[in-house]
C-alpha cells in the first residue's frame, strides 16, 4: 500500500508569509499568514532595512508554527505577539530584545523551550 500525501493548502513558513511596514529606517512585522507551518526564522533585514519590532498580535493564531527564531535586530515584541499558537513548542529570542510586552507568548500550551540569546 502506498503512502499518500494529503495537502490542505498549508505551506512551510517563510519570509513570504510575513506582512510588514516600514518607517524608512526599520521594519515592523505586523502579520503572518496563518497557513504557514513549521519553523519560522524571522529575518534580520527585509528590503535592506533592519527588522526591529514584532507588532501586537502579529503571529496570533498561527496554529501550525512549531518554532520561532527572533533575530538580534529585533528590540521589541508587542502585546500578544504570539498568542494562541497551538503548536509552538520553542522560541529563540535574540540578544537585541529589550521589551517583551504583556501576553507575548500566552496560551501556547506546547511551548516548552524559550532560549534567550
Amino acid at each position: 500500500m502506498r503512502d499518500s500525501l494529503i495537502t490542505c493548502g498549508l505551506k512551510a513558513a517563510s519570509v513570504a508569509d510575513l506582512t510588514y511596514t516600514s518607517d524608512g529606517s526599520s521594519i515592523t512585522i505586523t502579520d503572518c499568514d496563518e497557513a504557514a507551518i513549521g519553523a519560522m526564522h524571522i529575518p534580520d533585514t527585509i528590503d535592506g532595512l533592519p527588522v526591529t519590532t514584532i507588532a501586537s498580535s502579529a503571529f496570533r493564531d498561527c496554529d501550525e508554527l512549531t518554532s520561532v527564531v527572533i533575530p538580534d535586530s529585533v528590540t521589541s515584541l508587542g502585546n500578544s505577539a504570539f498568542l494562541n499558537c497551538d503548536n509552538l513548542s520553542s522560541a529563540t529570542i535574540g540578544d537585541g530584545v529589550q521589551t517583551i510586552s504583556n501576553h507575548a507568548f500566552s496560551q501556547n500550551n506546547k511551548l516548552s523551550s524559550v532560549t534567550f540569546g
